[in-house]
């Protein structure tokens, strides 16, 4: 990328993004992170296989964060010459191949749940702790089998003026299987996965919607207890169509731009481009960059806002914590008394 190009205004708003998003990302985003793990790794959610899909999902988020985001932000803005070609291609393969499994072990978990909804008897067979594990590692070994190419087909440039190095694949490489890749890349990663996401959440919706029915054998009952029991009913609906729309939503919202970015950017050769398409790539791809990772740090967020147990389960956490902690430090006076 020339020194003309980072100049640009657009060079300068792309360059504060990305020194000033990415650690208040990583901070936040992994604090959540550990905490949904904390809340779900309690015994009583283990006999479930949707909990081990949940607690999976919260640690390929932390590394996504951790060694995705965390390393990008330090190498590209403090050490940008310390990267190398080696450190690029095992960098680019990690990200993805951890963004790839985090996005089917999501799916996996909408279809764990529209079977535990839409068949609850067969469920109770068929969605256990075992298959939910085996599920875990099968979609580990195709993630990782997919992406590994990387290790060698992924480009790297380094400016020797400005000492601006930039990581991609198709970045120089034009062929046009490279293009037809990135297709590829696009409805494997995203498009597909939201599609069915957002299927089976449509679906789950509609049997809830189905069961949530008043008979008219149930007129006959207590008109009180009939009116709590549907604001009940009515209240849980709500609750699990925030979670189900929150989860798609944001899943395209924010993985999207990325792979429609470099589907769009496949045609140009950034390298050899004018200073203002330059600065414009180096905007569009730090706002889409920043995007895809806040995917891995917002379910925290998500789960608080939309299910009531698990703020119940954070809280409980926190009480059972800080009695803990409360009952350790008068020990520790006790011993210092005695003594």
């Amino acid at each position: 990328m020339s020194s003309n190009a980072s100049q640009l205004s657009e060079f300068k708003v792309g360059a504060q993004i990305n020194l000033y998003y990415p650690p208040c990302l990583v901070f936040f985003g992994t604090i959540g992170n550990i905490l949904s793990f904390l809340v779900y790794k309690d015994k009583k959610h283990r006999n479930r296989s949707s909990t081990y899909l949940i607690l999976a999902l919260s640690i390929l988020d932390s590394l996504m964060l951790l060694v995705g985001l965390l390393q990008y932000w330090i190498l590209f803005n403090f050490e940008p010459r310390v990267l190398t070609e080696a450190h690029c291609k095992g960098m680019f393969f990690v990200v993805n191949f951890l963004g790839n499994y985090s996005h089917w072990i999501i799916v996996c978990f909408s279809i764990d749940r529209f079977i535990a909804i839409r068949y609850p008897m067969k469920g109770l067979q068929f969605l256990t702790v075992s298959k939910g594990l085996m599920c875990i590692a099968i979609i580990g070994a195709v993630a990782f089998i997919k992406n590994f190419h990387y290790l060698w087909t992924t480009d790297f440039f380094l400016n020797p003026e400005s000492g601006i190095a930039i990581c991609a694949f198709g970045l120089k490489n034009k062929a046009p299987w490279v293009a037809k890749y990135q297709v590829f890349e696009v409805t494997i990663s995203s498009f597909v996965p939201f599609i069915m996401i957002l299927l089976c959440n449509i679906l789950i919706i509609v049997k809830i919607k189905q069961r949530s029915k008043v008979k008219p054998g149930d007129l006959n009952a207590d008109q009180n207890e009939s009116n709590e029991a549907c604001k009940k009913k009515r209240k849980t609906e709500r609750a699990l169509t925030r979670v189900l729309l929150l989860v798609s939503t944001m899943f395209i919202i924010t993985t999207c731009p990325l792979l429609i970015f470099r589907l769009y950017y496949a045609r140009f050769d950034i390298s050899q481009s004018s200073p203002q398409t330059q600065a414009n790539y180096n905007l569009g791809h730090h706002i889409c960059h920043k995007l895809w990772y806040t995917n891995n740090g917002i379910n925290f967020l998500l789960y608080c806002w939309s299910s009531k147990s698990f703020r119940k389960d954070l809280m409980s956490l926190w009480k059972q914590n800080s009695r803990l902690a409360g009952e350790t430090s008068m020990m520790s006076t006790t011993k210092e008394t005695v003594n």
